[in-house]
């Protein structure tokens, strides 16, 4: 087979709830199969599941890369129709989920740097958005996983602070926000 199917649930706390979305998606042999979603999802607390649903009987199906580490020891979870269940532990699956926070949303805003949102995973080019009342000072420094400074701005922001990362290599960095009295430290996972 050429496809599998995919199903997008919110998480409960406990469990997979309810469907957001489902399809079909042909797989490209060997590389990445980068989709996009037909709809925009809108999930208020950012957690949710992303379901490989296989299609025919092994050998006969498309099948997931796996890398030799297990670095989850938590259950995962397996979908048969409208039925989950708690897996076993296992490798992990190389299933990469983009998350993209659309830009100018007031629901987004904030008025200090605590409550400002990174993204877990992004291209390099993403806004952080705040609600400040004037404009304020905003220090942003960007970390390698060696700890080395790699990104280091000040700017006034009100609205929101752009960040470009585009010509930093594809790995993990730690972000912090300092403005103020307030700081705010995150990670980032960046994928090109």
């Amino acid at each position: 087979l050429d496809h599998f199917k995919y199903r997008v649930t919110d998480w409960d706390g406990s469990a997979p709830s309810t469907t957001y979305d489902e399809g079909s998606i042909n797989k490209v042999t060997g590389a990445w199969t980068w989709y996009d979603l037909p709809s925009v999802i809108l999930d208020t607390d950012g957690e949710f599941c992303l379901f490989y649903i296989q299609e025919g009987d092994y050998p006969n199906c498309c099948g997931l890369s796996e890398d030799g580490a297990q670095e989850d020891p938590t259950p995962d979870w397996w979908v048969n129709g409208t039925t989950y269940g708690p897996g076993f532990p296992r490798n992990d699956f190389l299933i990469r989920v983009a998350v993209n926070i659309p830009s100018g949303v007031a629901e987004q805003s904030t008025k200090n740097l605590s409550q400002a949102r990174f993204p877990s995973i992004t291209n390099g080019s993403f806004n952080i958005w705040f609600g400040f009342e004037k404009p304020t000072e905003v220090t942003l420094s960007a970390y390698d996983l060696t700890g080395k400074l790699v990104v280091h701005t000040e700017s006034m922001v009100q609205d929101k602070l752009p960040v470009d990362m585009r010509n930093l290599p594809d790995g993990v960095y730690f972000l912090r926000l300092e403005g103020g009295s307030e700081a705010k430290t995150g990670k980032i996972i960046l994928v090109h």
